[in-house]
């Protein structure tokens, strides 16, 4: 089991989740959903395939401005997609090596909560903190080049916002990185506006 390591990207929008050996990961929304329709029934992440009428939604979300600014939700949302991913596996989440993904730019104590939540709630063996653009760099000179780059580009279109991140030796250049308010909730909102009144 040592070399074989949990994949966790956790988003503002979905949280993806795999085995390091897996070729694509599971998705699920980060979110938590009530329905107006239905009392006393909560739809958390995966679950909202369940429900009957979409339009009756609405949601909880642990992200604010492209951090985790509610750990209680983020935790109520982890521990449903883990226990659902682990149910059929032959070993535990404590077995494994966890890569998790962080906001850019991460604050210190949000740091310190996730390694409290997954050394202390989670029981993970260990953990490495890191961004997206580092895993997205990597991945791209392993598979797509002849020989390791040291400088690359990577564009992060996300939920809130979108990153544009040089990256030199595997770290990011933060004096010319760029953070552009537009992700996929505003082009989504948008695009509905401008649909809904054809």
């Amino acid at each position: 089991m040592n070399d074989l390591a949990l994949v966790l990207d956790i988003g503002g929008g979905t949280v993806k989740l795999g085995l390091s050996t897996d070729s694509q990961p599971s998705i699920s929304d980060n979110c938590v959903y009530k329905s107006k329709n239905v009392s006393n029934r909560q739809f958390i992440g995966h679950q909202v395939e369940e429900c009957k009428n979409l339009s009756s939604l609405y949601g909880t979300f642990p992200f604010k401005k492209g951090y985790i600014s509610n750990w209680e939700v983020q935790k109520q949302i982890l521990d449903s997609i883990l226990d659902s991913f682990f149910e059929s596996k032959s070993f535990a989440m404590a077995d494994l090596n966890v890569i998790v993904t962080e906001p850019y730019f991460n604050f210190s104590s949000t740091k310190e909560t996730m390694n409290e939540v997954f050394f202390e709630d989670y029981l993970v063996s260990g953990l490495v903190r890191t961004n997206p653009a580092f895993l997205s760099a990597y991945k791209y000179q392993r598979e797509y080049t002849q020989h390791m780059s040291r400088y690359s580009l990577v564009i992060d279109s996300g939920y809130s916002f979108t990153h544009i991140l040089p990256v030199a030796d595997g770290k990011i250049m933060k004096d010319f990185s760029l953070r552009l308010s537009i992700g996929g909730k505003i082009l989504t909102n948008r695009l509905i506006e401008v649909t809904s009144y054809r």
